[in-house]
């Protein structure tokens, strides 16, 4: 299995926001307009919440595996594996744990995907 596919915005629903947009955000009055009153415009916005694999600043995905198997007193074990970039090299954890521990045989793949919200339109953005 490989990493997650990028994709620039999975069919998840949008969210309308209200955005504050200050007075100092709206351009300057021209000739003898007078100057904007200063005051709070409320804008609503849709926001979109997106895979960020393209995103050169965000942490790449990472995989890590826990041990979920039950002793014999009903708790679960817990153990868990070094987090991983790559899902094969973390992978081999199980296999690792399993030597240590026979009858632990179940395990959770925890992977951490870095998700990004972001506006329709900018705040700051004048619309006309």
């Amino acid at each position: 299995m490989t990493d997650l596919p990028a994709s620039p915005a999975l069919a998840h629903p949008t969210r309308t926001t209200p955005v504050r947009q200050h007075a100092d955000d709206l351009p300057a009055p021209r000739g003898d307009a007078p100057a904007p009153r200063l005051r709070t415009v409320w804008r609503f916005t849709d926001w979109t919440l997106s895979h960020a694999a393209n995103e050169p600043d965000l942490p790449p995905v990472r995989h890590r595996f826990q041990c979920v198997s039950e002793d014999e007193d009903g708790w679960v074990c817990g153990a868990e594996g070094p987090e991983r970039v790559s899902f094969e090299a973390a992978q081999g954890w199980p296999f690792l744990r399993v030597k240590d521990a026979p009858d632990h045989r179940t395990y959770d793949h925890v992977a951490r995907v870095p998700w990004t919200v972001s506006p329709r339109v900018e705040p700051g953005t004048v619309i006309p």
